[in-house]
């Protein structure tokens, strides 16, 4: 299991709230109707930097009701695998959970993501616990496209140019990324017309009052470009009208587009791994208020995937990266953008804003020191036989 979509496919596995079928209210977990599973024993929760502290609490009630044991976990064994050092989901840290003190710390040492490169893998340890040299200056320096200041044209440019593949621009925030893509896709479709849709719309129907709906575009929920050709990313589950149920965190291109509700694309048909698929906005009934008969919301869990904010990345492997950096980044954002690809060749950054020494490398990597902490106080579990162990093991052997 993982506490993420995008993690739940890198490992073959499910959300813990759909393994566990946990409700939207996490804590009303007595609402739930369990499927009776005792031979269970093992389970793995995977990116556990984005558990919140209250998760751990959860997952022994909901373990004990689906075992149907009345014992810690459900009498499972637990392991939680992930890296504290990347980005967490808010100040509600899973270490910082009352029952976290019975699990042992083991580290992994070696990178598989980065055996390619083992420099690489050296420099994103350091990086991980907000270790900078001079001589990582040098290193981003080889890697910015904008030396002379930030340029969305001449990074689009440059995105476009990297081989096919698994490539992303990173960004700290939204605004970010909708510059970005809104530069890739200027410089993907130039002559083109493209179209401009909000993720989410509210469908209003007035009490007493005849005629069509009334259709209001959301525009804190953000927008995405629609056009033959433009790559887009699913942030959320969607189902096709062929009954195809696609998972957050996975990429297609746009086939083609119909409009609806007034100028509001309502209809997309995607290619999703070779294959075409036909989507529509998503129907959730809202509360009714007021004078209106119904509130519907409308939506699309999509985004254009050029660039997309940094915790959308966790747990991807990227072919290619192309950091945003001209603005700093936030507590272990560096740390876990960069890390997104396998060698050194693969990351680039946009512009480092210039400084008289390396102090520029702290606005892009700063490590959370509320995590060095909870692991230093946290002894680590030694599965290293001890020497004199090992020399009886082998004499005995040897007898």
């Amino acid at each position: 299991m993982s506490a993420t979509n995008t993690g739940a496919i890198e490992i073959g596995g499910e959300t813990i709230y759909k393994a566990l079928k946990l409700p939207l209210d996490l804590f009303d977990t007595d609402v739930i109707n369990y499927k009776h599973c005792p031979d269970l024993e093992f389970v793995v929760f995977d990116e556990v930097s984005m558990m919140i502290g209250e998760m751990l609490g959860i997952l022994d009630d909901a373990l004990r009701k689906k075992t149907g044991k009345n014992a810690l976990f459900g009498g499972c064994s637990i392991l939680l695998s992930g890296d504290l050092r990347q980005l967490s989901v808010g100040d509600d840290r899973i270490f910082q959970a009352d029952n976290w003190y019975l699990f042992d710390r083991i580290e992994l040492k070696k990178s598989i993501r980065h055996t390619t490169d083992q420099e690489f893998a050296d420099h994103l340890s350091r990086w991980a616990e907000g270790e900078v040299h001079p001589w990582d200056l040098q290193f981003f320096k080889k890697r910015e496209l904008c030396p002379d200041g930030l340029d969305y044209k001449t990074v689009a440019q440059a995105f476009l140019a990297l081989p096919p593949g698994k490539n992303a621009i990173l960004c700290a925030n939204r605004e970010a990324v909708a510059r970005f893509n809104e530069a890739v896709v200027k410089e993907k479709k130039p002559s083109q017309n493209v179209l401009k849709t909000y993720r989410h719309v509210l469908e209003k129907k007035m009490e007493g009052v005849r005629g069509p709906p009334h259709y209001e575009e959301q525009e804190e929920d953000g927008y995405f470009h629609v056009a033959v050709g433009l790559g887009v990313l699913f942030t959320g589950q969607m189902v096709s009208t062929e009954n195809f149920r696609v998972k957050s965190g996975t990429h297609g291109v746009i086939l083609g587009f119909e409009r609806g509700y007034g100028s509001i694309v309502k209809h997309l048909r995607i290619q999703i791994h070779g294959r075409p698929y036909h989507f529509i906005r998503q129907y959730t009934q809202q509360p009714i208020y007021g004078n209106l008969r119904s509130l519907v919301s409308l939506r699309f869990e999509i985004v254009n995937s050029y660039a997309f904010v940094v915790h959308r990345a966790q747990g991807m492997t990227l072919d290619k990266v192309i950091v945003d950096t001209s603005n700093g980044l936030g507590t272990a954002m560096g740390y876990t953008a960069f890390s997104r690809v396998r060698t050194a060749a693969d990351l680039f950054i946009t512009h480092l804003p210039k400084k008289t020494d390396f102090s520029e490398l702290r606005h892009i990597i700063t490590a959370d020191e509320l995590v060095n902490r909870a692991l230093a106080e946290q002894p680590l579990l030694d599965l290293m036989p001890k020497s004199e162990d090992l020399a009886k093991e082998n004499k005995e052997a040897a007898t």
